[in-house]
């Protein structure tokens, strides 16, 4: 299974409010980068995280849900002057 990687705002409130077992769904883009060890090239595919949701905690209702956080929304807010 690859492994997801998040930046910025999303990395933290992943961080703050994921615990393991939870369930998060994730939209993003897979990379794969590569290196050379001992003369064998190894491969590694990742997902690059661009929205997330945290699934229902539960306490919650099934059909509460939590909001979608993109990088959309993290980039527009970052460039609010207030």
């Amino acid at each position: 299974m690859p492994r997801a990687v998040a930046w910025g705002k999303q990395a933290g409130i992943i961080s703050q409010y994921a615990k393991k077992g939870s369930l998060i769904r994730m939209q993003g883009r897979l990379q794969t980068r590569s290196r050379d060890q001992d003369r064998t090239k190894h491969y590694k595919t990742e997902i690059v995280v661009e929205a997330f949701q945290l699934g229902p905690k539960s306490s919650k209702l099934a059909g509460d849900e939590a909001p979608i956080v993109s990088s959309e929304e993290e980039k527009a807010s970052a460039e609010m002057p207030f």
